[in-house]
């Protein structure tokens, strides 16, 4: 039986993969330009004021990877842990949003999903790291 991957463990997977696989593209250092960004979780009326306070935004993807590429400024990455689930109307608010001044956003379920948009939007060889994860279909 599948057991459904948390959306957190499936965001680590993929970061740390990143970070131990991309270094350094067209000799730009792009390692580090993947980042998390914070927004979710339980949080009290209070830390949600904080936050709020400090410019945290709901509906913003869960991670953003700064570097240029084709006619895109950046790409966002919103993580589900299920096929079944949807992003919600403030998330496509702000996707939208996003889009409108040239970044690309794509909605993920799984790692080989993650690693098709990633190698997509670098234009390196899916292929290569599918046939080394042993990702096969």
């Amino acid at each position: 039986m599948n057991q459904i991957k948390s959306e957190g463990r499936i965001q680590a997977e993929c970061f740390l993969w990143y970070r131990k696989n991309i270094n350094e593209l067209s000799g730009r250092l792009v390692k580090f330009l993947l980042y998390k960004i914070h927004n979710e979780g339980k949080k009290t009326r209070m830390q949600a004021s904080i936050d709020k306070a400090m410019g945290i935004v709901a509906g913003y993807p869960d991670m953003c990877l700064c570097v240029p590429s084709g006619s895109y400024a950046a790409l966002y990455i919103e993580f589900k842990k299920n096929e079944h689930e949807e992003p919600g109307d403030k998330q496509l608010f702000i996707h939208s949003e996003l889009r409108s001044v040239g970044n690309k956003v794509v909605v993920v379920w799984t790692f080989d999903q993650f690693l098709k948009e990633i190698c997509e939007y670098l234009g390196i060889d899916y292929e290569r790291y599918k046939i080394h994860l042993g990702l096969f279909k």
